[in-house]
């Protein structure tokens, strides 16, 4: 779905603006932040309990606008991709280092995570 209202579209410019005076570290938390905003709308509105989050400090930023303090490890996806509940939210989170893995790993990811 792409929200093309000129609302949306004067958001979306006015955030590219405002990325593109920023440092590299700034740019990331901005980026952190609004993936964050999509996801808690995702898991509030549209009732998503299911969360691949790629790249630590990403993860980081989007489970703490979650409301997410603490993870409880379910199992081992791959090496340092665990599947991870969230027992306040009730969400189910795959954290994967960016870069990391082989090519079909995010389609692997996918198809055990929609079988949780």
């Amino acid at each position: 779905y792409l929200d093309t209202s000129k609302k949306s579209v004067k958001y979306i410019l006015k955030l590219i603006k405002k990325i593109k005076k920023s440092s590299p570290k700034k740019t990331a938390d901005i980026i952190s932040k609004k993936l964050g905003e999509i996801a808690k709308h995702m898991a509030n509105n549209l009732k998503i309990n299911r969360f691949i989050l790629s790249g630590g400090a990403t993860a980081t930023g989007i489970c703490s606008i979650l409301g997410i303090s603490f993870l409880f490890i379910k199992k081992k996806i791959f090496a340092g991709v665990p599947l991870a509940y969230s027992i306040d939210k009730r969400l189910y989170i795959v954290t994967k280092p960016g870069g990391f893995g082989k090519k079909d790993a995010l389609f692997k990811i996918f198809n055990i995570l929609k079988n949780v």
